[in-house]
């Protein structure tokens, strides 16, 4: 009896075609579609293929973490150019910026060991993609300004083009670390 009625069910499921529907659309109507299967675009197994590999997430990895800790550490050493960058822009005094540019260098150094250690990845990822687009704000806001910002203490000097190429560069690098670290990625079913 159990095996009439799971079959009955079985047989209920089934696709039937309705008379109004003409016989070129019925075929494929019940047939199973094997192209939603295999709707997977050669784009996306490309890419795919290259967040699968390794060294492509080490070099992300390297690139992303290495800018924060260097300049994060270049702040700490030197704080007082960056404080005396930001100082008349924020208004506030040379002490309460040197205090500000030393707490957000320290969090570059945080979000540098996160990146660079893979159990903090994810969260240190979207962390350095949030400071990627600030930084690239406050690049495109200095287009015009030559002087140097102190994002590296100083021993560089970067001007707003090269402030945007390098935030462009965090951007793509935490933006695909992240990516790789939070998305499940589905295989394409041939």
């Amino acid at each position: 009896m159990a095996g009439t009625a799971g079959h009955s069910r079985r047989v209920s499921m089934t696709m039937t075609t309705p008379s109004h529907v003409p016989a070129s659309r019925a075929s494929s109507k019940t047939r199973p579609s094997t192209t939603a299967r295999r709707s997977c675009p050669k784009l996306q197994n490309k890419l795919n293929r290259l967040m699968s590999k390794r060294h492509v997430i080490a070099i992300s990895a390297a690139c992303a973490g290495g800018v924060f800790l260097i300049s994060g550490i270049a702040k700490l050493i030197r704080p007082i150019p960056a404080a005396l960058y930001f100082s008349p822009l924020l208004g506030v005094s040379i002490g309460i910026a040197e205090r500000l540019v030393l707490s957000f260098a320290s969090c570059e150094v945080w979000i540098a060991a996160g990146i660079l250690f893979l159990p903090w990845r994810a969260l240190a990822s979207m962390s350095g993609l949030v400071c990627s687009i600030l930084f690239l704000g406050f690049g495109l806001l200095r287009i015009n300004d030559s002087a140097d910002c102190g994002c590296f203490g100083g021993f560089v000097h970067i001007d707003a083009h090269l402030h945007i190429g390098l935030s462009l560069a965090l951007f793509a690098s935490t933006s695909f670390l992240l990516k790789k670290h939070t998305w499940n990625q589905v295989p394409c079913h041939q």
